[in-house]
């Protein structure tokens, strides 16, 4: 019996396993920047010393401030997308960017907790400057780390690629998660526990700095400077847009495709950023759980991720993407509705409340990682980068916006229960765009 040949798939998996790095790199950054730099706002504002601020100023003053991510992202992300799609360099369209903005990154990331020890109100205005320089080159980087993906992997199997993507930012989830507990072995406890974290910020800075270097020297970076003759891309002069369909294509079906792409993503996207804001008072006030043990379920809750990944990518190439969103929008409506019900169960919640929450996440990953291929397939080859910035913009304008319609509408209803019911409708609203989508699948070349 012959032996079956293995098929190509255009691409190598340990290159891509380390590609992924720089999007580990990204999620540490951010799960630390998002774990401390409140805490070390909120107790910096709290002490200013003869100025005394109220805990709603306090508090005010540290959203908004936290909110600069928010608000960079929103124009620096397609912007920066678009730009990469037209950069040649030694290191390629993408990684150049990476290998500069990392490094500068680390530097300036540990700045934040520095600069937070100068007495008073400068010692805020050195925070605040730190911070908004961090993310000024955070983000000069982020989208093209995701982009690096989508020029490794064709566009066939660009769900398991984006998969392995997703694993690497859990793993990397996870390291930062451990780097308290590990700095506290190592002597860094008493200062943690007394609200210094310049230790984490500097542990989360090295082992983003090990990952890019790993990347530098692992991987062969096609040198693409002799390409940059034949582009006739951006015009020197031409005002770009948050959503410059125009830089992507002509085509009318094409537009709409991603007009109705940037919607379904809107939806889901800002269904969960609005779910993951209110989970933790859903679960404290209207199922009456303890703040830590709700903490302990999201934290396992977040293993379906994880473990479904991998299957969620094989399946979108296998079946086909429409098909893997399908399945997740049905299930996680399914599982929205029974969270809904949870505060009428009364007893046994809590473990109902963890395997739903279990299911959620699961198929959640199968409707994200089986998304930004179908707009990269939408958008085209040769417009990675500006498609990239396209899901982040999206991404970001749902962040800002629904969780705050949310809140609003909690007010007025009085129940968090009405969460679930926002998210079942709006996945229920993505379900019908996405059937209205004509290109969200790869053609396979075999």
């Amino acid at each position: 019996m012959a032996k079956k040949q293995k098929k190509d798939k255009g691409y190598k998996t340990l290159s891509l396993i380390i590609a992924s790095f720089g999007y580990g790199a990204a999620q540490i950054f951010n799960f630390i920047y998002q774990q401390f730099a409140p805490l070390i706002l909120d107790a910096k504002l709290s002490n200013l010393g003869s100025v005394v601020l109220s805990g709603t100023i306090v508090s005010g003053l540290t959203g908004l401030i936290m909110s600069i991510d928010n608000i960079l992202a929103l124009f620096m992300a397609p912007i920066i997308g678009q730009r990469s799609d037209h950069t040649y360099s030694k290191y390629g369209k993408r990684f150049i960017y990476l290998l500069i903005g990392i490094p500068v990154c680390c530097v300036v990331f540990v700045l934040i907790p520095l600069m937070a020890k100068v007495p008073g109100i400068p010692g805020i205005v050195l925070m605040s400057l730190a911070i908004v320089l961090f993310n000024i080159f955070y983000f000069m980087w982020r989208t093209p780390c995701h982009a690096i993906m989508a020029d490794i992997v064709p566009t066939e199997y660009q769900s398991d690629g984006n998969a392995v993507f997703n694993i690497a930012g859990a793993v990397a989830s996870i390291l930062a998660l451990m780097g308290a507990s590990l700095l506290g072995k190592m002597g860094f406890g008493s200062a943690l526990d007394s609200g210094d974290f310049t230790s984490i910020f500097v542990y989360g800075s090295i082992i983003a700095l090990i990952l890019v270097l790993v990347m530098r020297f692992a991987i062969r970076w096609p040198d693409n400077r002799a390409d940059k003759e034949n582009d006739t891309g951006i015009v020197k002069g031409e005002k770009q847009k948050l959503f410059n369909l125009k830089e992507i294509t002509d085509d009318e079906e094409t537009r709409k495709d991603l007009i109705l792409v940037i919607v379904l993503l809107f939806c889901v996207a800002g269904a969960s950023d609005a779910y993951s804001t209110y989970y933790s008072l859903f679960a404290t006030k209207q199922l009456r759980i303890s703040a830590s043990r709700a903490s302990t379920i999201n934290a396992m809750a977040t293993m379906g991720a994880v473990l479904f990944a991998v299957p969620a990518g094989i399946l979108g190439r296998k079946k086909g993407r429409k098909f893997a969103v399908r399945l997740g929008l049905i299930v996680d409506i399914i599982a929205h509705a029974v969270m809904f019900m949870l505060p009428k169960i009364g007893a046994g919640n809590e473990m109902l409340l963890m395997v739903t929450m279990f299911i959620w996440s699961g198929f959640f990953v199968f409707i994200n990682i089986n998304v930004l291929p179908i707009l990269l397939t939408v958008g085209g080859d040769s417009h990675f980068g500006s498609s990239v910035g396209l899901y982040n913009t999206s991404k970001t304008i749902a962040a800002i916006v629904l969780p705050t319609i949310f809140g609003l509408l909690i007010g007025s209803i009085g129940t968090y229960t009405v969460v679930h019911a926002l998210c079942i409708i709006l996945y229920a609203i993505g379900f019908v765009v996405l059937g209205k989508i004509s290109k969200a699948d790869a053609t396979s070349e075999e």
